[in-house]
């Protein structure tokens, strides 16, 4: 919840977030995910910012974390690295589609 709201502004209901475990996403980081059924149209992409920054390793401006947001398919992961792709896909997604669905998430302008 924390991540989605520094990094698109995204107010995620925990209650109906599917914990969804660990995964190995690098030699020394680990992943662990959280599963929500949404809505293709739930979320305003365009109203999404980014909340945390670091400093930018050349100039030492701050710098945001994410500075481009989209609705992806997963069942199409040619938009993500090797490794995200390689996790993503290792999900089974059949717990997630026995969610309900949400219509709507509230985005933080």
């Amino acid at each position: 919840m924390r991540e989605a709201w520094e990094e698109a502004g995204l107010r995620l209901p925990a209650e109906r977030l599917l914990d969804l475990g660990e995964f190995d996403y690098l030699p020394s980081k680990r992943l662990h995910l959280f599963g929500l059924r949404v809505a293709d149209d739930a979320i305003d992409v365009s109203r999404c910012r980014c909340r945390s920054f670091f400093p930018h390793h050349r100039t030492g401006l701050d710098t945001p974390e994410t500075d481009a947001w989209a609705w992806k398919s997963r069942t199409d992961l040619a938009w993500c690295g090797k490794n995200m792709s390689r996790v993503l896909g290792s999900i089974a997604f059949g717990e997630i589609d026995a969610l309900p669905e949400v219509a709507h998430l509230d985005v933080d302008a």
